[in-house]
């Protein structure tokens, strides 16, 4: 088998066709193969390779010189019929002739010409202008859901709306079941007291019962009559001022009373130097001679003025005494002042000591 190549020339341009003879031989051709040769598929013979990539088109080349004239070839087989050619102008009446004479016969139809060899291809024509917008294509298929977003911020409360009416009284339900009895309500009020029955036989006097609580304290009496008048004396004692100091003596001017029943009062005021870092605790007492009928103390900061206030009674047997208010502080060094101390003793017909 022989593989003959085609010379390149101003077909170069043209698809190439591989043609086969009888005897075998191979010949590329341009554009389609020559009479009583097959078209042969290069891919059958196992010579085609992986398509290359498109290469860009060259610049169109010079048109070649025109070769001589070959032998003219035997006649070849009638061509396809070409297309019908436009339409010319239709030409101009000509001048009236003579009379026309009859239609000669249909001469033979001669024999179709040899191809001719194509023509070089042009130059690609410049772009064309833009063709118009095309049709909206159809819609596509919905795209699948997206992720759902975070949840947004509560809105602000709308305000309220006005009532709706009163709906109509619906049917009255079937009676449900028993309940369970309830607990035992609360006591009744108690009834009214019924009538006195009558007195029954006198029974046998039972056992004396356990004493009963005390009752509250009855109202107070009505006031008896004044009584007669007794005599009285008050008798009265005033010291302006006198130290206390951590040994107890008196602060209150002589009081002495001759025998009876006196109701005794003491009254004076404590007061501490300003001086004085922390506050002076002082103790008195009122005194019958050398009986303690009453105590009371204070604990007098810097600077203060603390009242104090005794009272008692007391009986004066046969000979006088004599009444006083003695004070001290609990602590050595510590000092105070009593102020405006004041002793009063009344004398009643009698006192009744508890």
């Amino acid at each position: 088998m022989a593989l003959v190549l085609g010379a390149p020339g101003r077909a170069h341009a043209q698809s190439r066709v591989l043609c086969q003879k009888k005897n075998g031989s191979l010949f590329v051709r341009v554009g389609f193969c020559a009479k009583k040769e097959t078209q042969v598929d290069v891919g059958d013979l196992g010579l085609v390779g992986p398509p290359g990539q498109d290469g860009q088109d060259g610049q169109p080349g010079a048109d070649g010189a025109p070769g001589a004239d070959g032998e003219a070839g035997p006649p070849g087989e009638p061509g396809p019929p070409g297309a019908a050619g436009a339409t010319g102008p239709a030409g101009a009446t000509g001048p009236p002739g003579g009379v026309m004479g009859p239609t000669g016969p249909m001469g033979p139809i001669g024999n179709v010409g040899p191809t001719g060899p194509p023509g070089s291809i042009g130059p690609p024509g410049g772009q064309g202008p833009k063709g118009d917008k095309g049709d909206t294509g159809s819609q596509g298929a919905p795209g699948a859901p997206g992720a759902t977003g975070p949840q947004g911020p509560t809105g602000a409360q709308g305000p309220t709306g006005p009532p709706g009416p009163t709906g109509g009284q619906g049917p009255v339900g079937v009676t449900g079941p028993k309940g369970d009895p309830g607990g035992q309500g609360a006591a009744g009020p108690t009834g009214p007291t019924g009538a006195t029955g009558p007195t029954g036989d006198t029974g046998t006097a039972g056992a004396t019962g356990p004493p009963g609580f005390q009752g509250d304290p009855g109202p107070t009496g009505a006031t008896g009559p004044t009584g007669p008048s007794g005599s009285s004396i008050a008798l009265r004692s005033f010291q302006q001022q006198a130290p206390v100091t951590d040994s107890a003596a008196a602060v209150s001017g002589p009081l002495s009373l001759d025998p009876g029943s006196y109701v005794l009062l003491g009254k004076l005021y404590l007061s501490a130097s300003a001086a004085n870092i922390t506050a002076v605790n002082v103790m008195c007492e009122l005194h019958k001679d050398t009986e303690v009928l009453d105590v009371t103390g204070a604990s007098v900061g810097a600077g203060e003025d603390v009242p104090l206030t005794l009272a008692s009674t007391t009986i004066v047997q046969d000979a006088a005494s004599a009444i006083s208010i003695v004070c001290s502080t609990d602590a050595s060094g510590d000092q105070a002042t009593a102020l405006w101390v004041q002793l009063i003793a009344t004398q009643v017909n009698s006192v009744v000591s508890p």
